[in-house]
């Protein structure tokens, strides 16, 4: 089934919902709990829906309660479809409703979960049918105004007169950013001028209007590079080239996600693995205690590097540390110990910058 023969908006919004999904799913070794997109001329609502249930027919129920008047429902939950050797794996099932139209959409995409290995999609999106509109009818009322990315790309050249590609992209949904990082990268590499690239694309992200789910956002570019750094077109220009790629994705002056690539080399990721931006005050007072309990028992490299970031972090936004944990007649004692855990780790931290810095020279 092609995608030009479906509603654009409504196919937007119902691989939106599909990414929520796949995200919910990315870290978590029980089946995905169905839940409900519920959009209607001014408001969002995602609903969770129980999970031994048929989700079709709980969503009739409640909408059929329901005294508001919604434009688009979408409900996702995780099945199994077969491979294309025929096996069965776990997929993201997505139904998709536009009230105003007579046909809805059903799209999926199929994955390997965290408790079989690394969480990876296995082959691309597919749109598997287009069912009947299951609930009440709705006069037209188009809602959704497609807001396409703004570029702002920059080329600079290197010593060796290769260039640079550097790009601003002014967006607010993390679907739309990763995908068109995606395709945007992908047009660059096979155009006739891409044998002038050195390799490096860096990609700013401005907000046009707040991020809120930043996890997200960084789940959904560090996938869309991931296939993009695998994908035929990427080993066909390093091959013709004998160069590596290098993708950095930024966001609020800070590195999002960064990887890179050659056909001589696997792909080499890096990701925070502590994000430690996203996390609430409540969340990063838990894990700073935690740290600190930990750090109590054995200091490790491992545990000063993320005292440090934890340090670094309350540092950046202004606001204080929690109360010391233990408290007992070493507190005295603790606290002056944790302050030189505190010390050494930042000198160690920055030792470990400037170590980096002259070998990148």
């Amino acid at each position: 089934m092609s995608e030009k023969s479906i509603n654009k908006a409504l196919y937007k919004l119902a691989r939106s919902v599909l990414n929520q999904g796949l995200y919910q799913r990315h870290e978590s070794d029980k089946m995905l709990v169905p839940f409900m997109f519920l959009k209607t001329k001014t408001t969002e609502e995602l609903r969770n829906l129980e999970p031994d249930a048929d989700s079709l027919q709980l969503a009739q129920t409640i909408i059929h309660r329901s005294r508001k008047n919604y434009t688009y429902i979408i409900i996702a939950n995780e099945a199994s479809l077969n491979d294309v050797n025929g096996n069965r794996v776990e997929a993201i099932i997505i139904n998709a409703f536009d009230l105003s139209l007579r046909k809805g959409i059903q799209i999926a995409q199929k994955f390997n979960p965290k408790n079989t290995g690394d969480f990876k999609k296995i082959g691309p999106l597919e749109i598997l049918e287009t069912p009947d509109l299951i609930f009440r009818s709705q006069k037209s009322n188009k809602t959704i105004i497609q807001h396409k990315p703004h570029f702002n790309t920059e080329i600079k050249n290197d010593t060796k007169n290769l260039s640079s590609v550097h790009t601003e992209l002014a967006h607010h949904d993390p679907s739309s950013i990763s995908e068109v990082i995606h395709s945007f990268i992908l047009d660059k590499l096979s155009h006739s001028e891409s044998k002038h690239y050195n390799g490096l694309f860096e990609i700013n992200i401005k907000e046009t209007k707040p991020i809120k789910k930043v996890g997200l956002l960084r789940f959904l570019c560090s996938n869309a590079i991931n296939e993009l750094l695998g994908s035929e077109t990427s080993h066909n220009w390093m091959k013709k080239t004998e160069r590596k790629l290098i993708i950095i994705c930024n966001y609020n002056n800070a590195i999002l996600y960064q990887a890179q690539a050659s056909n001589h080399k696997p792909v080499l990721f890096k990701l925070d693995e502590d994000n430690y931006k996203d996390f609430t005050k409540k969340q990063l007072d838990r894990e700073f205690k935690s740290v600190q309990l930990d750090v109590k028992k054995t200091a490790n490299i491992k545990l000063i590097m993320k005292l440090s970031q934890l340090n670094l972090e309350y540092t950046r936004r202004g606001i204080a540390r929690p109360t010391a944990v233990i408290k007992n007649k070493s507190n005295k004692h603790n606290h002056h110990h944790l302050k030189n855990l505190t010390i050494t780790s930042l000198a160690f931290l920055f030792t470990l910058l400037a170590w980096f810095l002259l070998k990148k020279e």
